[in-house]
């Protein structure tokens, strides 16, 4: 049996430190990839809603990155990671940002509803106490008409109730949608009981 020489010898140790070398790099890599998807799991499905754009930005740079993998280029994933992981890491903050321009925005549109709703109800409420009394209905609105405007009347300041309940409960956006409900439904009846011009009626 030969002696391995010593080119032998040096090769053989070189080769086995590059071997190390590159499965470190491999693990590395692969912690890397993995942590962005933990970041970008972690963002929840609010990210699609709040951050589209962001979004889709890091998840195509991770699958870049899950390509480079494949194809065992690890320093370019060890090298690109950390940009892609700040991204990632970064879509909480986004969404809770934008979260609170929404909330901002429906408190307001809120504020208008409860400055205007309550005054149209009441104006129907005493439109229709009028009519209850008179003797001769206005032209377009008969007794059948003006009973189906009591009921609807009704509806709408159920809603309203429904609304404010909702928004002291903290369900604000809902709140709001019911409010905007009412409120066309009052819209409706001040046209059918001719209150033209009295509705404050807002998209």
């Amino acid at each position: 049996m030969r002696t391995p020489s010593l080119f032998q010898l040096v090769g053989a140790v070189v080769a086995a430190i590059a071997l190390g070398a590159c499965s470190v790099q491999q693990k590395h890599a692969q912690t890397a990839i993995s942590d962005i998807e933990a970041s970008v799991q972690a963002a929840g499905p609010d990210a699609q809603r709040y951050a589209p754009k962001q979004l889709a930005t890091v998840k195509t740079k991770l699958d870049t990155l899950k390509a480079s993998l494949q194809e065992k280029d690890y320093p370019y994933v060890i090298s690109n990671a950390p940009a892609v992981l700040a991204s990632a890491e970064g879509l909480p903050s986004i969404i809770a940002t934008k979260k609170a321009q929404e909330l901002a925005a429906l408190k307001t549109r809120w504020s208008e509803l409860a400055a205007a709703v309550p005054h149209e109800i009441e104006a129907i409420h005493h439109r229709i106490g009028l009519l209850e009394k008179t003797r001769h209905l206005p032209r377009g609105i008969d007794k059948k008409e003006l009973a189906t405007a009591e009921a609807s009347f009704k509806d709408a300041k159920g809603t309203w109730a429904m609304a404010t309940s909702d928004f002291a409960g903290g369900n604000v956006s809902t709140a709001v949608e019911k409010a905007r409900m009412a409120q066309k439904e009052a819209t409706t009846l001040m046209s059918e009981l001719k209150m033209e011009g009295k509705s404050t009626s807002h998209s």
